[in-house]
């Protein structure tokens, strides 16, 4: 019988953004916690101001990215500039953290959740 439960093993990825030996560890998402992302990501209020909408937007992103770094990053060496561990747990941290070191990171969850379907394979 096909498994069909979250592999719950860590993956080391290395960050070309965080030189000389940057790296984070990350884990998959459970197909709930996935839904759960998907949820706030997709609250928003339908009418309104399109400013406004930008905003709720805006928020849903952040809200949905801190969600992924606190669930998905398991380990890393990464720190501060007082030498402190970042805490992806803490909204906080996210106001220093050099946006391509983030955007590499969020990338790499990104990539860590994808379905690619084999277009070899017959449609069933």
């Amino acid at each position: 019988m096909p498994r069909a439960t979250v592999d719950a093993s860590v993956k080391r990825c290395d960050l070309k953004t965080a030189p000389p030996d940057g790296f984070v560890e990350l884990r998959r998402m459970s197909y709930d916690q996935w839904l759960q992302r998907v949820d706030m990501a997709g609250k928003m209020t339908v009418g309104g101001k399109a400013k406004e909408l930008l905003g709720e937007l805006q928020m849903a992103n952040k809200k949905t990215t801190l969600y992924e770094f606190g669930l998905c990053v398991v380990n890393h060496n990464l720190t501060d500039e007082n030498d402190q561990p970042i805490d992806f747990n803490k909204p906080l941290s996210f106001t220093k953290l050099d946006p391509r070191i983030g955007q590499e990171i969020a990338e790499l969850i990104d990539s860590l959740h994808e379905f690619v379907q084999d277009e070899t394979l017959p449609n069933g």
